[in-house]
């Protein structure tokens, strides 16, 4: 999957991330983040870290473009 990277606590990109192998995880609640109904949780398989993006900034998954 392909997304556009962004840090809401800077307000900032880092640019286009690239995740070759990836399993989604549950979503996070409210309680746990404030912008949890559009963060996708996963792992990256390569390297076992947690990580998220947000879903709108999703560009390709399993090769695929994502449209809006």
């Amino acid at each position: 999957m392909m997304f556009m990277s962004y840090n809401s606590s800077v307000g900032r990109s880092e640019g286009i991330i690239e995740v070759r192998h990836a399993r989604l995880r549950a979503r996070a609640q409210k309680a746990h983040h404030r912008h949890a109904e559009i963060i996708e949780e996963y792992v990256n398989v390569d390297t076992g870290e947690a990580r998220h993006f947000y879903q709108p900034l999703l560009m390709n998954f399993n090769g695929e473009k994502v449209y809006a």
